[in-house]
Parts: C-alpha cells; structure tokens; sequence
C-alpha cells in the first residue's frame, strides 16, 4: 500500500530483493545503518522516544492512524495470516523457503 500495487506487484511476483537504499526511497524503510551502529542509532531513537511526553506521543499515535484505518490495517494483517497458514505445509511453501535459503548463504 505504501509504494503502491504495481511496485508491489513487480516486487512480490518477481521475488525482488530491495537493497536497502531503495526501501529507504519507497518508504519502507527510514534509515540505513552499518551493523556496528545500529545499537546506537536505536539508542538514539530510544532515548528520544521517552524523552517524549506519553500522553502527547499516545495522541499523536491516535491522530496517524484513525479508528478506521486501524481496522483496515487489521483486516488485511488477518487475510495474510490466513492466507499463510493455508499455504506453509505445502510442497510449494517448501521448495520457496529452501531457494530463499540457498540465494540467503
């Protein structure tokens, strides 16, 4: 939803892998980080976080996301599980998670 069905679309259906200059740039992402600082970056981010007022923070939540989209987003996080849990013991799930680990080595 956030880039878009067609991007999304190429990228799922062509098995795309994002570099992650890229998903900053779609918005998928909002920083990139070596592995030697990413416990500082989430350092920094923490430490802003509750440097924040809780209330504030918890209306700010609310005014992003309004009841409606929540629910939204809701319904489409349980189509996907579902649709998951109906494909992950089959042959096909199988062979994909196997490619997926000998393109990861």
């Amino acid at each position: 939803e956030r880039i878009g069905t067609s991007r999304a679309r190429e990228i799922q259906l062509l098995n795309r892998r994002v570099p992650a200059a890229e998903a900053v740039q779609l918005g998928l992402a909002t920083a990139i980080a070596e592995p030697d600082d990413l416990d500082g970056v989430i350092a920094g981010w923490l430490s802003t976080l509750l440097g924040n007022q809780p209330q504030a923070s918890a209306c700010t939540k609310r005014l992003l996301l309004s009841p409606e989209r929540r629910a939204i987003i809701a319904a489409g996080l349980e189509a996907e599980k579902q649709s998951f849990l109906m494909r992950i013991d089959s042959a096909e799930a199988e062979a994909g998670m196997a490619q997926f680990l000998r393109s990861s080595a």
